[in-house]
Parts: C-alpha cells; structure tokens; sequence
C-alpha cells in the first residue's frame, strides 16, 4: 500500500478513536502506580491497573496474559516472530508543584496532566490503540505484535522484565516508547552508586546547644530532589534567631535557592527547609537540587560542628558538578553525549549517612568502571576528613550505554523513518538520551517517541506533567503506521 493511502486510512480510524483514546489515558491516570511501593494498597491499585488494561485489551480483540502483577502482555498472536512494544504503567512520585492532581487524569484546554502522561502511561494507551488501527486495517500479518506491559521500570531493579523472559520469548525486534521522536538509537548506561559515610550525627539527647540531628532529602535515585530538610533540636530563642538569619543571609547570596524555618513548640524541633525544582536523574540540568542547597548552607552554618560542617562541603562539592570531573568520570561521546551524575537520595542521622548517587555513565565508560572510579575517588576524599567511605552499585549488573547502529536493524529503521517523515513531514534523525528504557534487555530495540523535542517539552518526572490530546492522536498514528510497515502485507 502506497505510504499516502496508508496514511489516509490511519488517520479516518484514529480520528474514529480519538475520544475513546482520549478518555482511556485520563482513566489509567487515575491509578496510583507508584512504582517501588509495596503496601497493599499500591498492591492494589498495581492490578486494578492491570486489569483496566486487559479488559481493554479483550474488548479490542486481543489475547491478555497476567503474569502475577509483576508484566502483562497484550498480544496479536501470529505463529512466528513478533515485534515487542515495552512499556510500563509504573510512575515516579508525584513530588510537589502541580497545578492539576497528578492522579487526575484532568482535561485542561486540550492538554491532559498527570503524572505518566509522557511516562509512560500515555504511550502505553498509543500503543495499544495503534495495535488496534493497524488491527482494523485489515492488512495480513508478517509478523505478531506484543504490548509488553512493565511494573518496575522506575524502580530500577527491571524484575518485572526478568519475570517477562522467564515466561516469554524475546521479539525479534522492539519498538520502546520511553523518549524522543524520531528514533533514539543510543542511551547512556545506569548507574545507582550506594554511598556510606561513617560520620553519625548527635542524637536527640544531649547539650543544651542548638544541634543538628537529622538530615533527609530525595525520594528516588532517579528524580532531583525537589525537598531537603534538616532537623535541630535544643537551644534558645537567641538560637533560633541566629539561625534565622543565617538562613536569611544564605538566601540573598544564592538568588535561586529557596528556604524556610519551621518550629514545633510541642516537640522543640526546629526545622529548616528547602525546595526545589524535580527533574529526571539523568537531566539534573533541568532540575535544581534541594539537597545541595541544604548541604551548601550546613557548610556554612555556626550550627554545625566543625566535622559537620567538612562533611556538608565534601558532599556538595562532588555532587554539585553534575558532570563527574572531581570523581574521575567525566567524559563523553560523540553521539551518546556526556556522563552526568544527580545526588538523588540524602539520609544523614545518627548511623551516618546514605547516600545514591544516579550515574549515567555515556558510552564507552562501563558502569563498573565508573563505580571503582567513584570508589576510589570518595575514599581518598574520606581519608582526608579522616572517615570512612564505602561506595557500591544498588543492581546486581549496572547497565552499560547502548548504541543500535542502523546496520544492526535496517528494516526497523526504515520503517520508523517512513512512519515519522510520512506522518509528521518531517526530517528524520537519530537521538541519544541519558535515560535508561527497557531499549536494554530487548534486542534490536530503540526509542520512538513519546515526546517531539520541536514541539514538546521534557516532562517526565517533573511537576505538570502533560500531553497535548493533539500529540496523542499523532503518536497513535505513528504506531499504527510503524506496525503496519513491519507487521502488515497486502
């Protein structure tokens, strides 16, 4: 079918759908998938997830297999090879600064907010709605399509895929929606290092001096921290006064931070707080860090011991240099990009302090390569504040940077070139990323959307995250027009 017609007839379906599409991603918005969480409510709202998606699924006329929560699959059976589409309803938290409820699924002058919208919730619902128009087409099948549906993609550990392969074979090729049009062939690797540093806080009881007690900031390794406290307790009014205006001198000599202090009379705790701005970990330029406003003020702060205060300075002054230089890791390449790092999880009390760093190591710098050199790095850095520092990778096997060169799968390529410059008129290019996607466990697989950096913003893992219902509509075109080129016959 001449690529004009094709094009012709995708578009009469998806605007046939578009209401139904529509309505289904505010509705998986609605499901508070936060992914790492284990209570039984998040159980709960895991497989109500799963079970809105397969009920879809079936309507649609597609085989649903469960497995256990942990993946799902939604399947175009075809006795042969298939191409896989990884996706994964599992979100970041929330974080603070939303204009709309992150879990509402809300319809704003065309634009849908919620949290997933451009990760991964709203490709999830472009996927399976481009399934359904290339299903309606009508073409016959050279190949089957699999909607690989993830639940731990967030988390970091990937056991939802792991779960996957022990039940499932492996697509011949993939298409991963988890990024940017038109293709990202090359991905930075990732890695979450564990640090120890074995300087523990006073406890609670003690002096009668204004003492810090307990420092905490960041909730995922892989988003900025967009909240840091600290915690002091004792002292007197003249105290309290001191630290206010300690606070207030800060704030004027660094414009972009932005902080406040709170006091319980109840419990005498005093607490000092900061805000920032969330980002993805592998973006930390879009984001601003908390944690490191906190850090930098303890450095400078009388209320902090004079090993306290080291320590702070210590910390902030690795962290602060997203691009590794004082760690040994700073490098880059020329198509992947540049190796960055996001402190992005800070626990410091009475045990001392933990600590994950998120590190993107880019091609050609392995992951456990930069793990020794981080180790080495902070253990020498302890040596002269005379503490201990150890330094460890969260996953059993770090992921290394990817590179897919368009020899190593030519008719996927050309069939995502054709589906974008078909669909959008416009020039098609090659991407590299330093987020981490499913594009890793999966063989000839690269990224193919969500988002078009001409017209949209990065959003994931920031406050308000959105879609446009327009760029919606389009995704479910190109996926339906891809699928077609390499799933279809006449």
């Amino acid at each position: 079918m001449a690529s004009g017609e094709l094009l012709a007839k995708i578009e009469a379906l998806a605007e046939q759908e578009a209401e139904a599409a529509t309505k289904a991603l505010c509705e998986i918005l609605r499901f508070r998938t936060v992914s790492g969480e284990q209570s039984e409510e998040a159980r709960a709202e895991m497989h109500a997830c799963l079970e809105y998606l397969g009920n879809l699924a079936r309507s649609m006329g597609f085989e649903w297999r469960n497995h256990d929560d942990r993946v799902a699959v939604a399947e175009l059976p075809y006795e042969g090879e298939f191409v896989g589409l990884p996706v994964h309803i599992d979100v970041v938290p929330a974080g603070d600064g939303w204009l709309y409820d992150p879990f509402g699924g809300e319809v704003v002058d065309g634009i849908i907010y919620g949290r997933g919208t451009q990760d991964d919730k709203g490709p999830v619902i472009q996927m399976l709605w481009g399934m359904k128009i290339f299903k309606e087409l009508g073409l016959s099948l050279k190949r089957g399509v699999r909607l690989i549906v993830g639940t731990t993609e967030e988390f970091g550990e990937w056991t939802d895929m792991e779960h996957y392969f022990e039940r499932e074979p492996m697509p011949c090729m993939s298409i991963v929606p988890d990024a940017d049009f038109p293709v990202v062939n090359g991905e930075k690797g990732v890695l979450n290092a564990q640090l120890r540093i074995a300087l523990p806080l006073a406890g609670p009881d003690g002096g009668g001096e204004l003492r810090l007690v307990r420092v905490e900031g960041g909730r995922r390794a892989n988003m900025v921290p967009d909240y840091a406290e600290a915690i002091f307790v004792g002292g007197d009014e003249s105290d309290r006064d001191n630290l206010k205006r300690e606070l207030a001198r800060f704030l004027r000599a660094n414009s972009e931070a932005k902080g406040e202090i709170t006091e319980d009379e109840t419990s005498g705790q005093v607490k000092l707080i900061f805000r920032g701005k969330s980002a993805h970990g592998s973006r930390p330029d879009l984001g601003h860090n908390a944690v490191l406003d906190l850090l930098h003020f303890l450095a400078q702060s009388a209320f902090a011991s004079d090993d306290e205060a080291d320590l702070a300075q210590f910390v902030f002054g690795w962290a602060s240099d997203i691009y590794g230089k004082i760690l040994g890791i700073d490098s880059e390449h020329p198509f992947v990009g540049r190796t960055t790092l996001s402190l992005g999880i800070f626990r410091w009390d009475e045990q001392g302090v933990y600590a994950v760093v998120n590190i993107r190591p880019t091609f050609g710098l392995p992951a456990l390569t930069a793990l020794q050199k981080v180790r080495e790095a902070l253990e020498e850095f302890g040596a002269d504040l005379g503490v201990d520092v150890s330094a460890e990778s969260l996953a059993k096997e770090p992921f290394d940077a990817i590179y897919v060169d368009e020899s190593e799968a030519p008719e996927l390529i050309s069939a995502l070139r054709e589906a974008y410059t078909t669909v959008t008129g416009r020039k098609f290019e090659f991407r590299s990323m330093g987020g981490t996607t499913y594009a890793k466990v999966f063989k000839k697989a690269v990224n193919f959307g969500p988002t078009d950096p001409i017209d949209e913003p990065e959003m994931a893992h920031q406050p308000n995250e959105h879609v446009e219902v327009k760029y919606h509509l389009r995704n479910i075109k190109l996926y339906a027009y891809a699928l077609a080129r390499l799933c279809g016959q006449e």
